[in-house]
């Protein structure tokens, strides 16, 4: 699944939806990166704006608002590429929004992809998507 991931990281980043997007770019591959080297506590809204987006160790996400942006804008090109470009992938990078559970049968298999309506937390997920 490693290598699927990768290529299909590949193929987003050369995506039109996402030419000149550099932030949304650093974004997606600290994302990725992070994720399949098991490094998902590292995913925190100081983390991703200090060294994904490059804005150092003095970054402080209560005053700066780039990570929430940003993550934004990166949830939107994905869509726009998973709507046109990568409409037939086999592999879909997903950035969920809102809080996420997993019953105790799936924990340690795999997530629920799904938010749990009307139930938000802030920072990075931001609120949950419209009904």
């Amino acid at each position: 699944m490693r290598d699927a991931v990768v290529e299909a990281l590949e193929r987003v980043l050369a995506s039109a939806a996402f030419h000149g997007a550099a932030r949304s770019r650093a974004l997606l591959t600290f994302l990725v990166q992070e994720t399949l080297n098991n490094r998902a506590e590292r995913l925190k809204e100081s983390t991703l704006g200090a060294e994904a987006l490059g804005k150092g160790e003095g970054f402080d996400p209560r005053t700066d608002p780039i990570v929430r942006a940003e993550a934004s804008r990166l949830r939107g090109r994905l869509e726009r590429y998973y709507a046109t470009d990568g409409i037939n992938d086999q592999v879909v990078i997903v950035l969920p929004k809102g809080v996420m559970f997993r019953s105790s049968a799936t924990a340690l298999s795999r997530p629920v992809t799904r938010p749990l309506r009307g139930h938000a937390c802030g920072g990075l997920n931001g609120p949950p998507p419209p009904s």
